[in-house]
């Protein structure tokens, strides 16, 4: 038995969500054809969005069948199609535990498709102009980058973690006794990420926090604390695009000299997600040991020899 229903929005996410574009798919592509396979870590709780013109059948659990598949439809207007599989019509009681399970579930799914894919129905011109600004510094955190270095003959000297590099300006603020604001994660995650930071720093100014749940639009109180609190730094921990969006949005109004989107790295240092052991950071394969933890990532590295087949190209081009 297959459940179908169009579905009006408005819970929040408090998950982090990765996705990937295929088959040609980008933020730029119509909405029809438009398929999503959402699926999920049973380890992490971390949702995996797969956008294609095709549903992404690999990443489907034929065990479990526990994936929400949408499509963009259009009757007089558009409007999004969601789809599971509450079982196959051997055992009534577990379709009704299913069926449960998914209707507390969905609200949760459909936000993280719309959140996933929100670009498509964005204007990029913000983030553009923001990447490519002269105060902006993009720093080479994946091997990717350091293999287009070498072919663009401007060759990284070594690859720089994000999380790294906040560790860093947290240090620097330490030692000046500049304040530092941590915005992003979940509530639980967040608090202790600060207590963390807090036992790893004792002197440091940690001038306030936020999770990263609210109304992009109207964060009037969170801005309101950064600009009476006054930090350095402002580090941002809500996922690409929405923590570049912000910091896009809000820099000019804000007093903090430095705005740093660190993806999952307040999950990393409340010690919720684990790095790699060192000596694979050493050696260039924190890759290797993530797709060893979440299998289903090794699709994603897919998207590695496409970026270097681009810059390839571009290169031969000039």
């Amino acid at each position: 038995m297959i459940n179908t229903e169009k579905t009006v929005l408005s819970p929040r996410i408090e998950r982090k969500i990765e996705q990937l574009h295929q088959d040609k798919i980008s933020i730029n592509s119509s909405l029809i054809p438009r398929k999503y396979t959402l699926t999920h870590s049973d380890e992490s709780g971390e949702l995996f969005l797969s956008i294609g013109s095709k549903y992404d059948l690999d990443q489907i659990d034929y065990n479990n069948r526990d994936e929400v598949l949408g499509s963009w439809e259009k009757d007089n207007e558009y409007y999004l199609l969601i789809t599971v599989e509450v079982d196959k019509g051997e055992d009534l009681s577990n379709t009704i535990r299913r069926d449960k399970i998914f209707r507390q579930e969905l609200p949760l799914a459909l936000m993280a498709i719309i959140y996933g894919d929100n670009l498509l129905l964005e204007n990029n011109k913000e983030l553009y102009d923001n990447f490519t600004a002269k105060s902006s510094l993009i720093i080479p955190d994946g091997v990717g980058t350091q293999i287009s270095g070498k072919i663009l003959k401007t060759p990284v000297e070594e690859k720089i973690a994000g999380i790294e590099l906040m560790k860093r300006i947290i240090n620097e603020c330490e030692k000046s006794g500049e304040g530092i604001y941590l915005l992003g994660a979940s509530e639980e995650n967040l608090k202790v990420c600060a207590a963390n930071i807090l036992r790893d720093y004792p002197k440091i100014n940690i001038a306030g926090y936020h999770n990263g749940f609210f109304d992009l639009e109207n964060p009037k109180e969170i801005l309101e604390e950064i600009k009476s609190k006054k930090p350095l730094a402002l580090f941002v921990a809500m996922g690409c695009p929405r923590q570049e969006r912000f910091i896009a949005k809000y820099m000019n109004e804000l007093p903090c000299k430095i705005f740093m989107g660190v993806g999952g790295s307040f999950d990393v240092i409340a010690e919720k997600v684990n790095r790699a052991p060192r000596w694979m950071i050493n050696i260039g394969m924190e890759w290797a040991y993530r797709v060893a933890k979440e299998p289903w990532r090794i699709k994603r590295l897919g998207s590695i020899p496409k970026f270097i087949w681009t810059v390839a190209k571009s290169r031969g081009n000039k």
